[in-house]
C-alpha cells in the first residue's frame, strides 16, 4: 500500500489497473487485425480443360493468414472488391492483340466485372483465351465488345488487378495458342 493515501484509494487503484489490463487484452486481437488482417491477393494462371474446350484462367485468391500466433488470436484477412483489366500482346513483336477490357469475374457466390474476394478456398477467376474444338482460340468480349479471334503463335497476357483498397497488382505471363485446342497452354511467368 502507498503511504499517507487512505486504503481505499489504493485499492481503487488496484481494481482500475486489473480492469485497464483486461481491456487492453479483449482488445489486443483487434489491433492485430488492423495491423496485419489487410488483403493479400495472390495472382497465378493455370490450364482448364472441359470435354471439348481448353480454357487459359487467370486465379486471384486472398491469401490466408500463414503466422499461426496470428491466427490463433483471430486474425483473419479481411475482404476487398476486386475488378480486373487484361490486354493481349504478340511475344516479340510487343504488337497489341486485344487492347484494355474489363475481365468478367467468377466468385463462388457472384459474377461481374467486380466481386468481393473474402479469404476462401475458392479463388476468383475469370476465363481469358476459349479454344475449342473448331480450332480457333478466342478471346471472349467484355459486354460492350465484340470476341477476337487469336491466331496460334506466342503471346503474353497483362493482367491488372484493382482493390477497393486502391492497390493495383499488375502481373503479365506469357501463352501459346497452337493450331489444335490441346497445343494451348501458359508458359512461363516474367514478373
Amino acid at each position: 500500500m502507498v503511504s499517507g493515501a487512505p486504503a481505499w484509494v489504493s485499492w481503487a487503484a488496484l481494481l482500475l489497473g486489473v480492469a485497464a489490463l483486461g481491456i487492453g487484452v479483449v482488445t489486443l486481437p483487434t489491433a492485430f487485425q488492423m495491423f496485419w488482417g489487410h488483403p493479400k491477393l495472390r495472382i497465378s494462371f493455370a490450364d482448364a480443360r472441359l470435354s471439348k474446350i481448353n480454357i487459359l484462367r487467370c486465379y486471384i485468391a486472398n491469401v490466408g493468414i500463414e503466422n499461426r500466433w496470428l491466427r490463433r488470436l483471430g486474425v483473419v484477412r479481411s475482404p476487398t472488391n476486386v475488378s480486373a483489366d487484361f490486354e493481349i500482346y504478340e511475344f516479340g513483336t510487343n504488337r497489341q492483340i486485344v487492347s484494355t477490357r474489363r475481365a468478367t469475374l467468377h466468385a463462388p457466390s457472384q459474377s461481374g466485372d467486380q466481386v468481393e474476394a473474402a479469404f476462401s478456398v475458392t479463388p476468383i477467376f475469370f476465363n481469358l483465351i476459349f479454344h475449342g474444338e473448331n480450332g480457333q482460340a478466342t478471346v471472349k468480349a467484355s459486354i460492350d465488345g465484340d470476341d477476337v479471334v487469336i491466331s496460334p503463335g506466342k503471346y503474353y497476357a497483362k493482367i491488372t488487378v484493382i482493390t477497393s483498397h486502391q492497390d493495383i497488382m499488375t502481373r503479365t505471363y506469357e501463352f501459346v495458342v497452337g493450331s489444335i485446342r490441346e497445343r494451348t497452354f501458359w508458359t512461363s511467368l516474367n514478373d
